[in-house]
């Protein structure tokens, strides 16, 4: 029983790393690409979403109600649920150079015997994305 346990947290916290990459991977791509910030975003500045945008069309990465979504669609499955999410703006005033920060905590959401604070698994993600084509507004 202790085997089949074990597996199957390996199994869930292998879940939790994959959507936690695949989430930062989409974001970053995102904003690295991005041509502007749209949302306030100085130096210092920490906040649960940030706008940005690609040509014409802004676009916004938020986090509520345990979702990190994309305009509007979740980046992530039922599987799993953030329970933090920052984005923290820094940059060089004197380049323009501008820095974001993105850190989040995604947990497992299990159903059944995992479902308790000692079967948690958690597990935390951080990238700094340089923008390319920024553009101070």
């Amino acid at each position: 029983m202790t085997t089949v346990m074990s597996q199957a947290r390996g199994s869930i916290r292998a879940q939790v790393k994959d959507e936690g990459a695949a989430i930062m991977q989409r974001i970053t791509y995102n904003l690295r690409n991005a041509g502007g910030i749209t949302s306030q975003c100085t130096t210092g500045s920490h906040a649960t979403s940030i706008n940005y945008k690609n040509g014409d069309t802004t676009y916004a990465i938020a986090y509520a109600s345990e979702k990190i979504t994309l305009d509007g669609t979740q980046l992530h499955t039922d599987a799993v649920k953030p329970t933090s999410f920052t984005v923290t703006c820094t940059g060089d005033d004197g380049t323009g150079v501008k820095f974001i920060t993105i850190d989040f905590t995604l947990t497992n959401k299990q159903e059944g015997e995992f479902n308790s604070a000692e079967n948690s698994i958690s597990e935390t993600f951080s990238s700094s994305v340089q923008l390319r084509n920024y553009q101070a507004n």
